[in-house]
C-alpha cells in the first residue's frame, strides 16, 4: 500500500513520468501526480498489471503519445476509484485517460479539463473493455471524442455526467 505521497515534475522519455507500475498489484490511496511528462502516460502508466488507485489526484501532467494523466497498457486490468483527472494533455490520444488493449473498471470518478487531438478526456481502442460507473466527463477538449473516444473497445456507462466538453470537429461529447 502506498498511501498520502505526492510526485510532481517527474519526467521519463518512455513509459510513466512520476510513476511506472509494470507487472505488480500496488494499492495507491490518497496519493498526488503533478506535472508529470513522458511519451506514453504522463502521470502514470500501468502495464499489464492490477494496481488500484483511488481518492487521488493526477493533474497538470502531459504526455506525446497517450495518457497525458493516465495510460493503461498491455493486458492491464487496474481499477481507478475516485480520483480526480484533470487538466492534463496528450498531442494525440486520452488527454486524461488512455487505454489500449486493458481491461478497465472506473468509478466516481472526475475526468475534466483534459485535452488530445482524439479523446480528450479518454481515449479507448484496440480492444478494450471499459467501464464507467457515476464518473464526470467535463470541460474536456479535443479534436475527436472530446469527452471520449470509444472505438473498437467494449463499452459500458451507467450514471455518468457527460457535459460542458467541446470538439473542434466530432463528438462533442463522445465518439
Amino acid at each position: 500500500v502506498i498511501d498520502g505521497i505526492t510526485f510532481r515534475n517527474g519526467f521519463s522519455e518512455g513509459y510513466g513520468g512520476c510513476m511506472l507500475i509494470e507487472n505488480s498489484s500496488p494499492v495507491l490511496i490518497n496519493c498526488n501526480f503533478y506535472q508529470g511528462d513522458a511519451t506514453v502516460g504522463g502521470g502514470v502508466c500501468l502495464v499489464n498489471s492490477d494496481a488500484r488507485i483511488q481518492e487521488s489526484n493526477i493533474s497538470s501532467s502531459r504526455a506525446f503519445l497517450g495518457g497525458g494523466g493516465v495510460a493503461k497498457i498491455q493486458n492491464d486490468r487496474s481499477v481507478i476509484l475516485d480520483v480526480r483527472i484533470s487538466n492534463n494533455s496528450s498531442i494525440l490520444e486520452g488527454g486524461g485517460l488512455y487505454c489500449m488493449s486493458s481491461s478497465n473498471d472506473i468509478a466516481a470518478c472526475r475526468i475534466s479539463g483534459n485535452s488530445a487531438k482524439m479523446g480528450g478526456g479518454i481515449y479507448s481502442n484496440n480492444r478494450s473493455s471499459i467501464s464507467l460507473y457515476q464518473c464526470e466527463l467535463k470541460n474536456n477538449w479535443a479534436g475527436y471524442g472530446s469527452g471520449g473516444y470509444l472505438q473498437n473497445s467494449t463499452s459500458s456507462l451507467s450514471d455518468c455526467l457527460i457535459k460542458d466538453n467541446f470538439a473542434y470537429f466530432n463528438g462533442g461529447g463522445l465518439y
